[in-house]
């Protein structure tokens, strides 16, 4: 068949009831495409609605890659324990070789699975590898004695060895059907209740039947607007509860949820920020993040393991953004916690947000560079009303790791297609059909 044609005919033939076949050819009559059997299905206006105002949910999927040639690298053990001891090791070795001209192959087991620390190692080092392209690779082992691969696949830098078959991550959409908001029989706990994303997921799932909020924050009350958010929720029905409380401190979030008997799920909104490109990360700054996102979901998943529990993450574990290795670290570490869980038949889900348009306590202090730092890798803000049908469609799912982004896939030729990206965006055509102008 030909390609790269600039205008093509179509010939559509009934072939059944609902079915058509479609012949496509050049100008020049040769054949581009057949499609044997073409069928419609019925739209009903809600399905309509719910796909225009949702944007799509994608995840991970990790399929076979190309045969693989011999690497130029060191390879470098990932060792286990602490999350920020192993964290700390990492980025002093990703530090030290920044300015070589070595590559380096960080090697863990678990990463790609339900090993929340390896995982948290993954999420530092796709920043990384985002802000010094070619110089770092990522390579998760089935199990930590297993041998090193004789080659891997080229033009990639994240892989995943499983019964000696290498594997490369890709970029793939959730199927949904329609999905009504969550229904909890019973109360549920938000964190970061009192910021922006607590506070529209409280009056989401008070407007859809909720009955029983509890909000927690580290300022409670005192957090600028919560009466107002307390006034507008009782509004609508719920009873709400305003708690002050550090979540990363385990002992007191253990009395908050000890007042709660009938706690049915719990949304984990809370985050903090404090971003820097890897030569200027430190432990410190590492640990800052850790606190209000790894902290409090450990302490979460060990306190209440039979709640429903929303780890609100985000894309940048999964994407490795520039200038947020901690933050990705901490995100990635949510996603594999999810995985874990699944694993262990506990309720619960990661979502990995892209961007809401609302500005939040976290997106406040990007300023408008950062802003535009977080557009420039894809992604569409959400509005709040899409972030909350896709927040829906996400719990919906039965995903353990969901990927809820507004993907721009247009891609600039000089840039490329990342490779997470592949599955989802065509390459550019390379050859065209001849075309004969004397035939019409």
């Amino acid at each position: 068949h030909a390609a790269g044609a600039t205008a093509l005919r179509v010939r559509l033939t009934p072939s059944g009831t609902e079915t058509l076949t479609v012949e496509v050819a050049d100008e020049a009559g040769s054949p581009v495409a057949v499609i044997d059997a073409l069928t419609s299905r019925p739209v009903l206006p809600g399905q309509v609605r719910t796909a225009r105002r949702s944007g799509p949910l994608f995840r991970v999927d990790w399929v076979p890659g190309a045969p693989g040639v011999p690497v130029d690298a060191e390879f470098v053990p990932v060792p286990r324990g602490d999350v920020r001891e192993v964290l700390g090791e990492v980025l002093a070795r990703i530090r030290s070789d920044v300015d070589s001209d070595r590559r380096i192959v960080f090697v863990t087991s678990g990463a790609t699975t339900g090993d929340p620390v390896a995982a948290a190692v993954w999420g530092l080092v796709r920043s990384a590898q985002a802000e010094h392209p070619d110089r770092f690779v990522l390579l998760d082992l089935e199990h930590p004695d297993d041998p090193m691969p004789a080659g891997l696949p080229a033009d990639e830098n994240q892989f995943s060895v499983r019964s000696g078959q290498t594997f490369v991550p890709r970029l793939a959409p959730v199927p949904v059907e329609p999905a009504e908001p969550p229904a909890f029989d019973g109360s549920v706990l938000i964190t970061g209740g009192t910021g922006t994303l607590g506070r529209l997921v409280a009056g989401h799932l008070a407007r859809n039947g909720t009955k029983r909020l509890v909000l927690v924050s580290r300022r409670g009350y005192a957090a600028p607007g919560a009466a107002d958010v307390v006034s507008g929720l009782t509004a609508l029905g719920a009873e709400v509860t305003v708690v002050a409380c550090d979540v990363a401190d385990r002992a007191r979030l253990a009395e908050v949820l000890d007042d709660i008997p009938d706690l049915a799920a719990v949304v984990h909104t809370a985050g903090a920020l404090d971003d820097g490109v890897v030569e200027t990360l430190t432990p410190d700054r590492i640990d800052a993040v850790l606190r209000a996102k790894v902290d409090a979901a450990r302490h979460l998943h060990e306190l209440v393991p039979d709640a429903h529990l929303v780890l609100f993450s985000s894309a940048a574990g999964t994407f490795g953004t520039p200038g947020q290795g901690n933050y990705a670290a901490a995100n990635a570490y949510l996603d594999a916690l999810a995985r874990h869980r699944h694993e262990q038949g506990l309720p619960g889900q990661s979502l990995a947000w892209g961007l809401w348009a609302d500005t939040s306590e976290l997106t406040g202090t990007l300023g408008s560079t950062g802003m535009d730092r977080l557009r420039r890798t894809g992604s569409r803000a959400f509005t709040a009303e899409d972030g909350l049908a896709a927040f829906d469609l996400a719990l919906a799912s039965g995903e353990p790791v969901v990927v809820p982004v507004q993907l721009d896939l247009r891609v600039r030729g000089d840039q490329g297609v990342p490779p997470l990206l592949r599955g989802l965006v065509r390459a550019p055509l390379r050859r065209t059909a001849a075309v004969d102008t004397s035939v019409r």
